[in-house]
């Protein structure tokens, strides 16, 4: 199990809550979430989630990692900023209220 501030991740049963309440994240959103916690305060690349999640790499014009991110936000974040975007780069896991 991973917990960053009042979010946890437990790998075995794949099941994520916020707050003390579960939410539900599609098979992609939670390796996507649990890979961002596990390296929490550094930067993930684009490339390395693609290379991890999708067993590829990144193009340019590939949006499907914003959409997911996107979908986290709306699920995790109720207004805070716990998913930073490092433009150009990849996504940091802050746990930031």
């Amino acid at each position: 199990m991973v917990t960053i501030g009042d979010i946890q991740v437990n790998s075995t049963t794949r099941e994520a809550w916020a707050a003390g309440s579960p939410v539900e994240l599609t098979a992609v959103e939670f390796d996507l979430l649990e890979m961002l916690m596990r390296s929490a305060g550094r930067v993930v690349s684009r490339d390395e989630i693609t290379m991890a999640l999708f067993e590829r790499e990144a193009t340019p014009y590939d949006r499907f990692l914003d959409v997911h991110i996107s979908h986290l936000r709306k699920k995790l974040e109720g207004g805070r900023n716990l998913i930073r975007a490092v433009r150009g780069v990849g996504y940091v896991f802050t746990g930031a209220a």
